[in-house]
């Protein structure tokens, strides 16, 4: 998506955060169903704590419910559904929709 800077973090004690790149974080999961709206709000509560405020990336093979999309409408957040099998990005939100037509600015 364009964020060349872009690294992983330490598989336990990340946070929440699991890709950091300059301007954004994001969480993945592959998950067979729906990513929880608590992990979507677990994200929000992850980047408050950070220096700077990041915008938020979340990547689930599984999807979203419809509350989830609703949250992260109203947070800010890009909802991002994939197939691992494929690796296809498809976007579950509106924002997630702009960022797949432009790429990751900074």
């Amino acid at each position: 998506m364009g964020a060349a800077d872009a690294t992983t973090t330490p598989v336990s004690g990340d946070g929440g955060i699991d890709i950091v790149a300059t301007g954004y974080v994001a969480q993945v999961k592959l998950y067979s169903s729906p990513a929880a709206i608590a992990e979507i709000r677990e994200l929000v509560g992850a980047a408050a704590v950070l220096s700077e405020a990041p915008r938020l990336l979340f990547f689930c093979s599984g999807g979203f419910p419809a509350q989830a999309e609703s949250f992260a409408d109203a947070v800010g957040m890009s909802l991002f559904q994939f197939k691992p099998e494929t690796g296809e990005v498809t976007a579950s939100n509106q924002n997630a929709e702009a960022l797949l037509r432009t790429g990751l600015l900074i």
